[in-house]
């Protein structure tokens, strides 16, 4: 706890004049110091991005951290985002702690219909700029993405990461605006296809409660995460022949018990005790 209270004491942000340059960096030298690991930022935002996302877009940004940053360029009429204006002196910090600095997206689509429209990808532009860099400062880089997108248009965005060329910090994918309460079930099939498609090494974990207003329970948090082990796991079967051996493992004690019921798996749970012909099936079980 000591460290959140240290991290507390600097105020960033005044009603009156916005965010402080000097404070925000004392915030970030002061998590660095304290051990963080990896720092999230969003400095890719303009007057013009801004402008046609609110022209052109349903639902113009759906990050908060972002959007911060665009009411503070706004209310101070700045010329460029706070980010933007001490990225040089980040990348600093960065290389003297050991950092990480992921680009973050304000304009990752917030819908299918919105992905890799013309504010995306006006984005991914400024995220490869700043990429540059960072890489040119020898700080170790990877950006954020990539929100809500249909599986399909994943293809596309693939193309855009690849000439990048960093490893893409993963938000979702949603891969349809549908599945309202089960946001962590959408979420784990885009994260397998990112994951597949090497676009990812990195699996990000959605709760049922993501668009339903809610703040995640212990029980939702646990439930994304298992939806994101099994997202893992299909990806890493194919990669890892250990895996795939331990998956052949389970078929055939299946075949040797005559049952599919099982204990082991990725959570266990169930019991070897359950006899041959469970309640499902019975005696017109097919592996008797």
């Amino acid at each position: 706890m000591g460290n959140v209270t240290t991290c507390q004491k600097i105020s960033v942000v005044n009603n009156n004049s916005g965010i402080d340059r000097s404070a925000l960096l004392e915030l970030i030298e002061d998590s660095f110091v304290n051990g963080i690991s990896f720092i999230t930022i969003h400095p890719t935002t303009t007057r013009k991005i801004h402008s046609i996302a609110q022209l052109s877009r349903v639902i113009p940004s759906t990050s908060r951290g972002g959007m911060m940053v665009v009411k503070d360029m706004m209310k101070n009429n700045r010329d460029i985002n706070i980010f933007e204006e001490l990225f040089e002196d980040l990348l600093l910090l960065c290389e003297k702690y050991n950092i990480i600095v992921s680009i973050g997206t304000t304009y990752r689509p917030a819908t299918v219909g919105e992905a890799l429209d013309e504010v995306q990808l006006l984005e991914i532009a400024r995220q490869k700029y700043f990429v540059e860099m960072a890489k040119a400062k020898g700080v170790s880089v990877m950006i954020e993405g990539i929100g809500h997108i249909s599986l399909k248009d994943i293809f596309e965005y693939k193309k855009y990461v690849d000439e990048i060329g960093v490893d893409l910090m993963p938000l979702g994918p949603i891969i349809t605006d549908s599945a309202i309460g089960f946001d962590h079930v959408a979420s784990a099939i885009g994260s397998t296809f990112t994951s597949y498609l090497g676009m990812s090494n990195i699996i990000n974990v959605v709760t049922r409660d993501e668009h339903t207003g809610g703040i995640p329970s212990i029980d939702s948090i646990f439930e994304g995460l298992k939806s994101a082990k099994v997202s893992a796991r299909a990806v890493n079967i194919c990669r890892f022949e250990k895996l795939k051996q331990e998956e052949v493992n389970l078929s055939k004690r299946r075949a040797e018990k005559k049952s599919c019921i099982l204990s082991g798996g990725l959570f266990d749970y169930f019991s070897d005790e359950k006899g041959q012909g469970c309640d499902r099936c019975g005696e017109n079980c097919p592996l008797l």
